[in-house]
């Protein structure tokens, strides 16, 4: 079982409701969407993201997974190699 943070997010435009995809580097910065060019505080225990699923790499296979943020901080297997993962929060989030 390997432990495995996520690089960052996808979140629904509190302006247009477009899915974007922001890295975790982004946390509690502004951001502007790039569909409506809307600006917003990227902060996931706020109220204006809305985080719908993250992305990280598997450490097995070191392919991308995009993952429902359901999923976070459980143990699951990958869907394209099998290795299990433990999907922990980064800290700070």
């Amino acid at each position: 079982m390997v432990e495995v943070s996520p690089s960052g997010y996808y979140i629904l435009c509190p302006h247009c409701d477009n899915e974007l995809r922001i890295n975790r580097k982004y946390i509690g910065q502004g951001v502007s969407c790039k569909f409506c060019a809307g600006s917003f505080r990227f902060d996931l225990s706020g109220p204006t993201a809305k985080p719908v699923a993250f992305y990280s790499d598997c450490a097995h296979c070191q392919e991308e997974l995009r993952v429902a943020i359901k999923y976070l901080g459980t143990k699951v297997a990958c869907k394209l190699c099998n290795g299990k993962i433990h999907f922990v929060p980064n800290s700070g989030d």
